[in-house]
């Protein structure tokens, strides 16, 4: 990984994908105004944060840094594609924050300190990683951090809210979740007119389901296992139809996907054709909103290119590349279309690599040189 840029900031030439924490103490500018004097403001802020820490470091996390009375903090071992067992690392942290908090509040009564109250949230996507200042320290960028940061305002005190996409990667191991928490969507985080973020609460079911592995035999595959996925060691434990569904994820993870959305299903056949003899797996659609849909449920956008016709009714072109944008900037996107509309595209998508839009009738060589070259087989 190269880091490039000035002296103040420097940025790695390459993005990952990884799980990000927010913690805000809630009503600490009212809280600090009743201090007596700034010692006591340092010991206030240094107990939570210190606190926040700990805990952090505790499940496999790393503090990114401090703004003000928010931390930032990510999850290396989620970086491009989670395990269940580090997805379960994230919420077990998430939870701990929030049930050491009664612990620390003790403690601040008998300071007579105000208690902690939190708005915590935690989410997965695509980040840019930079090094900063005089000590190089690690800095996280984008829209990742940023979509935490706003669906950390709107949540609930003292609750674990994530947002979609996080819900989404939870979502692929179901079967494990939802044994362990319950999930309630919440309120949403208005992006854009007609782009909404959704987040949700999950909490801890009352009872849990004891989940137990089934033979030696799997014991003995798991600790053979060594690229990330559950070990002996870990102290998650799945039974065999979940050591299969996260074999099968991991896989479909690393898959190369297309999906491509024409209203015209002629064109959806004569492309699904150019690509007959490829190894992508191709998905279709003749209605942009259906392909939303798919996306809004879909956790795996690793290996992605979406086709996509510029004129279609109710959810055209721009409007979808937006959407998806938004969910992950690193898929890859290409315009099809019957019409000279380069500069319009050009005018709507600032920064749009022009050669990324064919025009119709689709050339074949052009179309699978095209696809090869933004998702190389």
């Amino acid at each position: 990984m190269r880091f490039f840029g000035s002296k103040g900031i420097r940025f790695s030439d390459t993005t990952t994908k990884c799980c990000i924490g927010f913690i805000d103490l809630v009503n600490s500018t009212k809280n600090t105004l009743m201090f007596y004097n700034s010692q006591e403001t340092r010991k206030y802020y240094t107990t939570f944060i210190n606190s926040i820490y700990e805990i952090v470091k505790k499940n496999q996390g790393k503090i990114i840094k401090n703004i003000g009375d928010s931390v930032l903090f990510y999850f290396p071992k989620t970086c491009d594609n989670p395990s269940m067992a580090s997805l379960a690392e994230v919420l077990d942290c998430g939870f701990e924050i929030l049930n050491n908090r009664q612990k620390v509040n003790n403690e601040l009564a008998k300071q007579n300190f105000p208690p902690f109250n939190y708005r915590l949230s935690l989410d997965h996507g695509t980040v840019e990683i930079a090094l900063s200042g005089e000590y190089n320290q690690l800095d996280l960028f984008g829209s990742t951090v940023n979509l935490c940061a706003k669906i950390n305002s709107i949540s609930r005190h003292n609750k674990l809210i994530v947002g979609q996409n996080l819900f989404r990667r939870l979502n692929a191991y179901s079967n494990y979740f939802e044994k362990k928490y319950t999930f309630t969507k919440s309120a949403s985080y208005e992006i854009s007119l007609d782009n909404a973020y959704s987040t949700y609460i999950i909490e801890k079911r009352l009872s849990n389901v004891p989940v137990i592995k089934t033979s030696k035999d799997l014991d003995q595959s798991v600790s053979h296992y060594s690229n990330g996925l559950v070990t002996t060691k870990s102290p998650y434990i799945i039974n065999e139809e979940e050591y299969i569904k996260e074999i099968e994820c991991r896989h479909y993870d690393i898959t190369k996907k297309i999906v491509i959305i024409d209203d015209d299903p002629d064109v959806l056949s004569s492309l699904k054709l150019f690509l007959r003899d490829s190894k992508y797996h191709v998905t279709l659609f003749t209605e942009a909103g259906q392909a939303l849909e798919y996306f809004q449920s879909n956790p795996f956008y690793n290996n992605l290119l979406v086709i996509a016709d510029i004129r279609m009714k109710q959810l055209n072109g721009f409007q979808l590349y937006l959407h998806i944008k938004c969910m992950d900037p690193t898929i890859k996107f290409l315009f099809i279309t019957a019409y000279d509309i380069i500069d319009e595209v050009s005018a709507l998508i600032p920064g749009f690599d022009k050669s990324n839009i064919l025009k119709k009738p689709i050339d074949q060589r052009a179309f699978l040189n095209k696809v090869k070259h933004l998702l190389p087989s």
